[in-house]
């Protein structure tokens, strides 16, 4: 139904001998602490080939897929036969994924703050980036500017320090009619565009409950069948 595009590669980060373990409920701590497929995950293997292979002392770890392929079965890196797709601008994005496997059943918020990756030994090493510009409101000047004032709790209120929506954000609700107001709204001249994947993709109504989505599918599909 949906995919990345373009390709996202995620590599495993983690302290020795911290890494996330698979195992099924029936196996006892020694059958998981025993698997040797437990204890080779992307990181380590990397060590591993620099310690074999020459070559792959010449790359970063960020860079390692770029040369090597991970393989599933049996948990490795392989050299990739042809750099070609590998070299091409924007074939993948490569990021970090942490393993923050310091999960602590029925522990307080104190032992849960201190097992968060903010109080890791990595943390240090990390560059915290701020988004400063709502991507989906730069188009609209008013909106944006609207929610900033939110944001930034300058935004007048009318009463228990509720914020009443701009007029020309909010549909007048009464009785069923504006149902249909809003999802012409959203989706203007929607029999024209039933098969167009982008004009769909482009569009979204957000509810709170799932009776909520099921009642507005339903009342689309019974407006054009």
């Amino acid at each position: 139904m949906s995919r990345i595009y373009p390709a996202g590669e995620r590599l495993q980060i983690h302290t020795p001998n911290m890494q996330r373990v698979q195992f099924n409920e029936y196996q006892s701590v020694y059958e998981i602490v025993g698997n040797e497929r437990n204890t080779r995950t992307q990181l380590t293997e990397y060590f591993r080939m620099n310690r074999v292979d020459p070559e792959a002392r010449n790359y970063l770890y960020i860079e390692f897929p770029q040369h090597y392929t991970w393989v599933k079965n049996p948990l490795e890196w392989k050299r990739r036969r042809s750099h070609k797709k590998a070299q091409t601008p924007m074939t993948h994005h490569y990021g970090i994924l942490i393993d923050d496997p310091e999960v602590i059943p029925n522990g307080s918020k104190t032992q849960m703050t201190n097992a968060s990756i903010v109080n890791s030994r990595l943390w240090r090493h990390f560059e915290v980036l701020h988004l400063k510009q709502n991507m989906r409101s730069r188009n609209d000047q008013g909106f944006s500017e609207w929610l900033l004032r939110v944001g930034d709790g300058i935004e007048s209120v009318i009463e228990n320090d509720m914020i009443k929506v701009p007029p020309d954000m909010g549909i007048p609700w009464e009785g069923e009619y504006p149902l249909n107001d809003l999802i012409d709204r959203v989706f203007p001249d929607l029999s024209r565009h039933m098969n167009d994947s982008s004009y769909m993709v482009e569009r979204a109504i957000l509810t709170l409950t799932n009776e909520e989505v099921d009642r507005l599918n339903d009342r689309i599909i019974a407006k054009h069948p």
